[in-house]
């Protein structure tokens, strides 16, 4: 994460991503509260680049809906 947020930035799209995908894996291990810390991250930076009805921030929307589910 450290080079992705140095060589893109905090607010790129890349970076959401990024953390979208260390949310998905703390999922997986079924660490929910870190899945949301990560999704979270990720749809603020999704609302602020690509606005509130992108289908990357909806499905940002989603992942934290669910994680909620299953604590």
């Amino acid at each position: 994460m450290e080079i992705r947020l140095k060589e893109l930035g905090p607010d790129h799209p890349d970076t959401a991503r990024s953390y979208k995908n260390i949310g998905m894996v703390y999922n997986k291990k079924g660490d929910y509260e870190n899945a949301l810390v990560e999704y979270r991250k990720a749809l603020e930076i999704r609302l602020k680049v690509l606005g509130p009805n992108h289908s990357d921030t909806i499905t940002s929307q989603t992942m934290i809906k669910r994680a909620l589910s299953m604590i």
